[in-house]
């Protein structure tokens, strides 16, 4: 039996930069999107936390952003059916 058929360490592994179908290549949107949500979440806990503070919130001023921004992750959940009202009866 050859072993002329089987594929090389080079063609089993793919390139981190491989044009186009990279793992580097694909990444760089993603990084791109977490690095502006990281940002955006800063900000809008900041924001929101010195909001509560100006009407008056102690300790709680902390848990509002929170509550807010979990409220908002919770539809975000990649998986689950958009619109339940699409989904048949039982």
């Amino acid at each position: 039996m050859s072993n002329d058929s089987a594929p090389t360490e080079r063609e089993r592994v793919p390139s981190l930069m491989t044009r186009g179908s990279g793992r580097v290549a694909d990444a760089i949107p993603t990084l791109g999107v977490a690095m502006v949500a990281a940002v955006a979440a800063v900000v809008s806990y900041c924001h929101m936390r010195d909001v509560a503070l100006v009407a008056g919130e102690t300790w709680r001023a902390w848990l509002l952003p929170l509550s807010v921004d979990g409220l908002s992750l919770r539809p975000a959940r990649p998986g689950e059916p958009h619109n339940t009202a699409s989904r048949s009866p039982e």
